[in-house]
């Protein structure tokens, strides 16, 4: 709600704004206002919506005359909880008289709503700047914007965008222009302000935003700042604040006795000071909540500091400062100039300082006692409430030239004091953690290769490999965060887009892929509603469904372009992660909330054009190496990928490993199975799982869908079109016979029983033999193992299994099916738990009756029924079982899966073939004619004429009709590269074509006419041609 005491600076907006900030759109076009770029935009990714601008002030919403610019929850713009705020920085400046200055720098005045900030930075006139304090990239970056085309101008060490949160922001701004000090005769800190913000969503920490200010001392005169103190200035009106509505009241957190990080009564500094009110607002759906500001992150201090200017509390040098002041004002006491502004920044009562007794007005932090139950740290008495601000700082220490200091703090907004606490915590515990939440899947490796009339794009799924770095929080069972329903690994899927200009606005979506999993989904759209159950706005997705579970091919093919014009392409993973769970009645965690992020991409550019005309294409061989499976029943393809490489694909020798059976994600009652490619020196390059989706019950065949994968710097696409499992050559309980016998050891036989489990038999080896052999565990003191736990002298039994056929040791894993073993007999009614890797006599009788591995089961000791283990004739160390599976018709041909199977597979790069006559046939000149202004023209100022279906090496020369040489292009597929001082050979293996830019030899535009172009290879071989040129 505007406030009549509010209005110089909205006056001051209008001159500048003029014919300007009328019907603006949601995100505000930056305008050019007395030179300069004036941005106001939103932050809205989660429940606290907030402006802010590039001229320090936040929270306020200038352009629309100086509102309230804070609301929460998202969706309730009218429930507002701050009036305007932004940085306060005050100091000291020693002048070489012996004399000094005390000033400040104010990014937001209550009691005007004026800010001392310019957008930019101090540099802003330097010569690589278009025009002074008039450059288009002075604006507020967010990072879910495509910022009007600006790229994103904060960069990770390799060169990709670095965004940490869910939304980043990011401006920088300076109080360098003294037309915009609120006292004229101040003189400004010449300070430089780089303010970046983060937000994420999910429960708690949706209702947070950070702001960290990097505060640079940029003075001219190359001067410390001497005590200086840095914070935040806030008029923070929750609602109505006008007059008689006035009602808020105040409280601060210093220090308080917390749980935090799995530690009990800790005592930790809180550094909060916040803003609440006793008393419902008129035309809310809500109850008033809380905001609070807490420090993170404050300056070091440079010299010792005396807290209360009574040696009770010293800070040493080195240490962070953290809070120092939390001061506070009302409308009739806003501190009106420069020195009292910095007296509340150092801590004192401005309206009673007296400077022949400081001391007597130095106040810190309010005198105040608990004044409202229940309200953490100290409060105001509840008939204190009116209209408030405060400002909380940190300091004093010295800000030498050109250093840097940074100050963090996190904006909460909470329904009671119980949850401020949670969620003051939560934001400590993000911030300790390195900025741990949910983010975006990083930058995906591509790259992209023009073809005939076409582009090939290729990535990589290194993403898919990299933990969400917010699953070692969530996971952690001590936090009220807990979600065990959170995915360590969350990479879904795919984004494909295509521009013809790489500019903002211009991106199309050209495909779009899903895993193969549980996750069938896309996002598509989302949607803000309001739950009314909660009384609050919430987002909720709309997800596209068609060409879900579409597996990832890792390459497409962009088809139907025009040669010789450039296409700009990006890929972008996302991920899908729920930010909740819930337990089902049958006590399965599922996962709620979904959350999908889609992340930033890199830009590439390709244009289409001919190919060279020598190329042979690149080559493979696979051959079976050694494991039992039919291959006649698996379709394998190597494709060679890459035609143009930065360095040129090398023989290399691949060996491809299938490991023991999984269960597929797409039908777990489906077997999947692992695979990995190394190169020749044994890296791995290739690594993943082929999950099988269907079982054809007539024929009892099982297809696996196609799938793609690829590691392009090895220069293949590793491709199964089709892979089956024959199970009708598997031995099974109706066509063979099973029997187990005791080789050694004293057991008795005659009571053990073998049994084929037909629902695990998608998991069985299909062994002839496996041979069973016994270990005694036992430790002479109390001993813990992983999960396991051994008493003193206990015996503890335990096997290994070894399948004869495959050569391979069955592992063991408490799953209840599948290709492993565990001890418990029951494999429909056993759960993880009760499939344990060791037996003693206090094990649970369900382990004690048998043993299951690889699709059987074997009871210890069958009568009628199956029963427990006979503990007194147990097998001892040694001891070996050998289970035979005899086929009962003698012509059963068996069959394998493919588990322990080896391929080997050479890559052999392209070459090119010896240059003929014939190889030259079809070169052309395109356009012929060529006309001025032609599609393939950069611009005015950049022509283009293409020589196309070049060999991979040549001479072009451009003749006059009378036989005047006037340009020479010498075409090569090889180039070399000078980087980091080093060269290196480059290679474009399909660039069958070459540019002229149609200037002459001496940078002359050739006049219309009939010209000749005359095409010569290495080897002696010629092509001689004419084309026009028409104005």
């Amino acid at each position: 709600m505007n406030k009549n005491l509010k209005k110089l600076f909205f006056v001051l907006l209008t001159l500048l704004f003029t014919l300007t900030i009328f019907a603006r759109p949601a995100y505000i076009d930056p305008k050019m206002t007395s030179g300069r770029v004036f941005d106001q935009r939103i932050l809205d990714i989660n429940q606290i919506n907030t402006y802010i601008t590039n001229f320090a002030i936040f929270a306020q919403d200038v352009y629309s005359g100086n509102n309230s610019g804070l609301y929460w929850p998202a969706g309730f713009p009218q429930e507002t909880y701050v009036f305007g705020a932004g940085v306060w920085v005050g100091g000291i400046i020693e002048n070489d008289d012996g004399t000094a200055d005390t000033t400040m720098s104010c990014g937001y005045y209550p009691n005007s709503a004026s800010t001392e900030f310019v957008p930019g930075d101090i540099n802003d006139a330097s010569p690589d700047r278009p025009t002074p304090y008039n450059n288009p990239w002075d604006i507020v970056y967010i990072s879910t914007s495509d910022n009007y085309g600006q790229p994103w101008p904060l960069k990770t060490t390799s060169g990709a965008d670095s965004v940490v949160s869910m939304q980043d922001s990011y401006t920088e701004f300076n109080d360098m222009d003294l037309s915009y000090r609120l006292v004229p005769s101040s003189i400004p800190l010449e300070i430089e302000v780089k303010q970046t913000t983060y937000a994420w969503v999910g429960p708690l920490k949706e209702d947070i935003i950070f702001l960290k200010y990097d505060i640079q001392n940029k003075r001219s005169d190359k001067k410390d700042i001497k005590k200086c103190y840095v914070g935040i200035g806030a008029d923070n009106d929750i609602g109505n604040e006008a007059q008689d509505a006035a009602n808020d009241l105040l409280g601060f957190i210093d220090t308080m006795t917390v749980d935090y990080a799995g530690v009990k009564d800790t005592l930790m500094q809180i550094n909060v000071g916040y803003q609440f009110q006793l008393e419902s607002e008129a035309g809310w759906t809500h109850f008033p909540g809380i905001v609070a500001y807490k420090y993170l992150e404050s300056p070091k201090a440079t010299e010792p500091i005396d807290l209360y200017h009574d040696g009770s509390f010293i800070i040493p040098a080195g240490e962070r400062i953290g809070m120092t002041t939390f001061n506070y004002f009302t409308i009739q006491t806003d501190p009106s100039d420069h020195i009292k502004r910095y007296l509340v920044l150092a801590g004192y009562d401005h309206t009673r300082y007296n400077p022949n007794d400081p001391e007597a007005s130095y106040r810190p932090f309010p005198n105040w006692e608990i004044g409202v139950p229940g309200f953490p740290g100290k409060t105001e008495d509840p008939t204190a409430a009116g209209d408030k601000r405060f400002a909380m700082a940190s300091g004093p220490f010295t800000l030498m030239y050109d250093s840097t200091a940074t100050v963090i703090i996190g904006i909460i907004i909470s329904k009671n004091s119980a949850e401020m606490l949670d969620k003051m915590l939560l934001a400590q515990q993000i911030y300790d953690q390195g900025w741990l939440g949910p983010v975006a899947p990083g930058q995906v490796n591509f790259d992209v290769v023009g073809m005939d009339k076409k582009v090939v794009i290729y990535w990589d799924n290194a993403q898919e490999l990299i933990p969400d770095k917010y699953y070692s929080l969530v996971s952690d069972t001590t936090l009220p965060i807990y979600n065990p329903a959170y995915r360590e690994y969350d990479i879904e899927g795919y984004n494909i887009y295509k521009s013809r200009t790489g500019a903002g606005g211009t991106w199309e979506l050209l495909a779009q892929y899903d895993k193969i999993n549980e996750y069938t989904i896309l996002l598509k759209d989302s949607l803000i509603y309001y739950n009314a159950a909660a009384a609050r706005y919430e987002t909720t997705y709309y997800y596209d469904t068609v060409g879900s579970n579409t597996g990832i091919p890792y390459y497409f093919v962009d088809s139907n372009l025009t040669n010789g014009i450039q296409y700009y392409y990006t890929i972008r993973a996302y991920d899908v992660n729920f930010n909740g769970y819930a337990v089902t009645p049958s006590n399965d965690t599922i996962g709620t909330i979904p959350l999908v992020l889609e992340g930033a991409g890199k830009t590439k550019a390709a244009v289409p054009r001919s190919l060279t005309s020598n190329i042979i294409a690149g080559t493979y061989d696979l051959n079976l190496v050694s494991g039992n499976i039919d291959t006649s029943l698996i379709d394998i393809e190597i494709i060679h990928a890459l035609d143009t490489l930065v360095e040129k694909v090398k023989n290399d020798t691949f060996t491809l490993t299938f490991g023991l059976a999984e269960r597929s994600s797409v039908d777990t009652t489906l077997p999947a199975y692992p695979y990995t490619i190394t190169n020749k020196n044994g890296d791995t390059v290739i690594q993943d799982i082929m999950d099988l989706d269907t079982l054809w019950v007539n024929n009892e065949k099982i297809i696996v869908l196609p799938i793609e994968k690829y590691n392009p710097y090895s220069g293949f696409i590793f491709k199964i079109n089709d892979f089956k499992l024959d199970t009708s050559g598997w031995t099974n309980k109706d066509n063979s016979t099973f029997k187990v016998s005791v080789q050694s050891g004293l057991y008795d036989s005659s009571i053990l029983k073998v049994e084929n489990i037909d629902a695990a038999r998608l998991f069985y080896h299909n062994s002839k033999e496996y041979i069973i052999t016994w270990h005694e565990v036992v430790y002479p003191t109390f001993t813990v193992v992983g999960t396991d736990t051994f008493l003193p002298n206990d015996t503890n039994l335990t096997v290994t299994i070894y399948d004869v056929d495959n050569n391979i040791d069955i592992p063991y894993s408490n799953r209840v099916l599948g290709d492993n073993w565990h001890f418990n007999y029951s494999t429909t009614a056993a759960t993880p738990e009760q499939c344990p890797r060791y037996l003693k006599e206090s094990s649970a009788a369900t382990a004690k009756v048998g043993l299951y591995f690889s699709g059987m089961k074997i009871s210890f000791n069958y009568t009628t029924r199956p029963n427990a283990i006979v503990w007194e004739s147990r097998p001892k160390d040694g001891d070996t079982w050998v289970v035979k599976v005899t086929p009962n018709d003698s012509n059963f041909v068996m069959t394998y899966p493919p588990i322990n199977s080896q391929y080997k597979f050479t890559v052999t790069p392209a070459t090119f073939a010896e240059v003929t006559e014939s190889t030259l046939d079809n070169i052309k000149v395109v356009p012929n004619p060529y006309v001025v202004r032609s599609e393939l023209d950069l611009d005015y100022n950049y022509r283009r004429i293409l020589f196309t279906n070049l060999p991979d090496k040549c001479t072009i020369r451009i003749y006059t009709l009378s036989g005047d040489l006037i340009a020479t292009i010498n075409h090569d597929v090889e180039i070399s590269i000078t980087k980091d001082n080093k060269t290196t050979t480059a290679y474009d293996l399909t660039k069958g074509y070459a540019e002229w830019d149609v200037l002459t030899k001496n940078d002359q535009i050739p006049a219309p006419g009939i010209y000749i172009y005359h095409v010569q290879t290495p080897n002696g071989e010629t092509k001689i041609g004419k084309f026009a040129i028409i104005k």
